[in-house]
């Protein structure tokens, strides 16, 4: 499977698309991203959020711009080191499709978040509650302030979500 290692700061102009092909990939962002316009990263072979091989998407750096941020890791994981987004400059609309996920620092959005496993019957788990896709309880808190709307888990899922007590800052469906 391929890899895509950039060490660089990734400063994207115009809306901007990476895919790594049809048996998935990875894709290491090993420094800050700055989106110019809205972008998409797909490991999942090209193919819209539908079940199949995906690789991993790790953004070690921040990434920032107030502009909308489509992330595809079907089977895979994403990971972020690094702010998404700040106080000032938070994202648009984020969607983020994997597997399992690892929020290591703060998210910040202005309009919708959507966190979804990538496989229709992956079940989910919130703030340490069992599940194969997991979102603790210091990841929701990594969740700031200012998102429209918090939405966990896929509209045509047959997954179970299991929720332990949790505090979410905005609506969460």
């Amino acid at each position: 499977t391929p890899t895509i290692t950039l060490n660089g700061t990734i400063s994207t102009v115009g809306a901007a698309a990476t895919t790594t092909g049809g048996n998935g990939g990875t894709v290491l962002f090993n420094n800050n991203v700055v989106l110019g316009a809205g972008t998409t990263i797909n490991t999942n072979g090209g193919a819209a959020v539908t079940e199949g091989t995906g690789g991993n998407v790790t953004f070690s750096g921040t990434v920032t711009a107030a502009q909308t941020l489509t992330v595809n890791a079907g089977t895979g994981e994403i990971t972020t080191l690094g702010a998404v987004g700040t106080s000032g400059t938070k994202l648009a609309a984020m969607s983020l499709t994997s597997n399992s996920i690892a929020i290591g620092a703060a998210v910040y959005g202005s309009s919708t978040i959507l966190l979804q496993p990538g496989e229709v019957g992956r079940s989910i788990g919130i703030g340490g509650a069992a599940g194969d896709y997991a979102l603790s309880v210091a990841e929701i808190g990594f969740l700031q302030n200012g998102f429209t709307s918090i939405t966990i888990g896929r509209s045509n899922g047959t997954h179970a979500i299991i929720v332990n007590a949790i505090t979410f800052n905005d609506p969460v469906t």
